[in-house]
Order: structure tokens, then sequence, then C-alpha cells
């Protein structure tokens, strides 16, 4: 009887309680000691128990603080919290049923929050829900400050990214994709990642998204039908990629300190392989009857043409000694070749 008003007559004492939050429970993990841990005389034990067990631990300095602490105000008691190493609701949750606890046998008016890390504070709206929160002190350990904001920073997007199907896909199945490339190509996969960022940025900053989705969807309704429209625009893919990848091979030795040869030896060497791409994919609108035949003749020589021109283009400017014989050629083969399919139009509308 007398051991229980002796309780009582202490706990009406107590005015304060001072809370040290270890909400990842290092205390519990590295020495076995569970929360609530009630007293200055059991917080100091603890918290050299745990430097025992690790000296490197921050929770022991925020125990020491919160005895500090507790010894500046008169009427207090110190308590050390702690919750579980899985953090999140299962940690609060434990952290709050010590607290009601603690509140149920102290008594106490207000409470002093002593916290070493920002984690611990993510707990500060449960303590208020039970006991007012009269002073929150953080304790800045130099060396670890900064590592702990940032781990958990870290962890917490790493948790919202792992849980979005979209952003890991984006965040996480980008990077991965990558590393294969390099770890299978080696220093040519270097080229291959860069080249593909830079279509990627290329399209985006022309918006052109529209046209090549439009061309996949052509690609999967030819091959599931499939026609021949689909090898068409395969090899138009396949002699777009070869006569880019063969130009600038051939040009990037002036790329440096001449633009003009660079651009004349990609054009004379990847002219005649863009071509050819593009009058296998022309070919393939035709069959599918997405242009008409003579619309399909029109482009074909206007794109002829085009080709033809800065084929001799380049060559002059890589040659002059040539002249300007061939460039003329082209130039006079061209306007006539569409003449034809001008006077071709014209007779098909007569009849």
């Amino acid at each position: 009887m007398k051991r229980r008003f002796l309780l009582r007559r202490d706990a009406a004492m107590v005015r304060t309680v001072v809370l040290c939050i270890d909400r990842d429970n290092d205390l519990g993990t590295k020495t076995g000691i569970k929360g609530p841990v009630v007293g200055e005389a059991r917080c100091t034990r603890a918290a050299v128990k745990l430097l025992l067990a690790d000296p490197s631990e921050s929770d022991a300095n925020a125990i020491f603080a919160a005895i500090k602490t507790k010894r500046s105000l008169k009427n207090s008691e110190v308590v050390v919290l702690t919750g579980d190493p899985a953090l999140g609701i299962k940690s609060d949750r434990a952290i709050r049923k010590q607290l009601k606890s603690v509140v149920k046998k102290l008594k106490p008016k207000e409470a002093v929050v002593v916290s070493d890390g920002s984690s611990d504070e993510f707990i500060l709206p449960v303590i208020q829900s039970i006991i007012p929160i009269a002073s929150v002190q953080r304790v800045v350990v130099r060396q670890s400050e900064g590592m702990e904001t940032g781990y958990y920073l870290l962890k917490s997007y790493w948790q919202e990214i792992v849980s979005q199907p979209e952003r890991a896909r984006v965040v996480l199945g980008i990077p991965a994709i990558i590393l294969i490339i390099l770890a299978v190509f080696g220093s040519a996969g270097i080229s291959l990642v860069l080249a593909t960022i830079g279509f990627y940025l290329l399209v985006k900053a022309f918006r052109i998204e529209g046209f090549f989705t439009t061309l996949w969807h052509e690609f999967a309704f030819t091959l599931h039908k499939g026609r021949v429209t689909f090898f068409l625009y395969v090899l138009s893919l396949i002699f777009l990629a070869i006569g880019a990848i063969v130009g600038y091979r051939k040009s990037a030795v002036f790329l440096s300190y001449d633009a003009t040869a660079f651009l004349a030896t990609f054009f004379y060497t990847a002219t005649p392989l863009l071509f050819v791409s593009a009058f296998l994919f022309l070919t393939g609108k035709l069959l599918v009857r997405k242009i008409g035949f003579t619309i399909y003749l029109r482009i074909v020589t206007l794109v002829f043409g085009i080709s033809l021109i800065l084929y001799y283009t380049g060559e002059y400017l890589l040659t002059p000694s040539v002249g300007f014989a061939n460039i003329t050629y082209a130039i006079f083969v061209s306007f006539a070749l569409l003449a034809l399919v001008i006077l071709f139009e014209q007779v098909r509308k007569s009849e």
C-alpha cells in the first residue's frame, strides 16, 4: 500500500515529460532494451549500453540530451519511446501505445520532445494528439545529420517510385536498358545510347511524336494483316538507318573543323540510301492506299530530284574540279521528270 501511494504522489509531481523518440528502434535492435524506458537512471543505463554496442549511434546522444533537458526542468521526468525498424505505421503505433501507458502512469501536463533526426519528427502529430507539446529540441550530431536526413529522403523517394509503375518504368526501366546495352555492346553501346537520347530529344523538340505513333500503328496493322507493306516499311527503316550511319561515319572526320565538308560528305554518301528508304516507304503507303498513284508519282519524282541534286552538290563541294556540269544535269533531269509527271496527270484528268 505504501508503494502505491508513493507512485501516485510521484506521478502527481510530474508536470513535464521529456520524450526521446527512437522511431526506428535502434535501442531495442542493438541492446535488447524494450520501450518505454522511464526514469533518468534507466535512460542513462540504456544510453551507455547503446554506445557500448555502437559508439557511432546518434540515438545515444539524443538520450543524453533528453536527460540534460530533464535536469533543467522542475517536476519533470525523462522517457525513451521506441518504434520499429520497419518505420511507417507499425513504428508509429508502437510509439503511440507506449506514450499512452506513460501518460496514464505519470499524468504529465505537457511534453518536451528531443529528437536526433528528421525521421523521428514525423511522429510529432501522433504525440500531440495524446499530450500537448511544449517544445521540440533537435540534437545535431554534425557527422551524421546530413547523412541521416539524406538517407530518409532517398528512402522516401525510392518507395514512392517503386509504388508507382509509371514512374518506375522511367526512373528504373530506362537506366536498366542503358546498363544492359553498355554491358552487351561495351564502348560501342555508348554511341548507341547517345544516339537514342539525341533522337528522343529531337522528336520532343520538334513535336513529331504523332508521326512516329502513326507509323507504329501502321507497322502493327500491316503485320497483323500479313501484308507485304510491312516488309517494305522494315526495309525502309533498315536503309534509313544504314544511310544515316554510313553518312555519319564517312563525314565524322570533318565535324570538328569543317562543317561544309561534313555536310557535303554526308549527303554524297548517304543520299542514295536515303532515297531508297523513302521510295520503299512511299511504295508501302501506295499499296495500303494511304496515297493515290498520282500523288505517289509526284512525291517520288520530287524526292528523286532533290536526292540527285544533293548528291551532285556534295560531289562538287568535295571535288570542285568536276565543275557544275553534274549539278546542272541533276537540275535538268529533276525538272524534266517533274514536267512529265504533271503532263501525265493532265492526260489522266482529260480522259
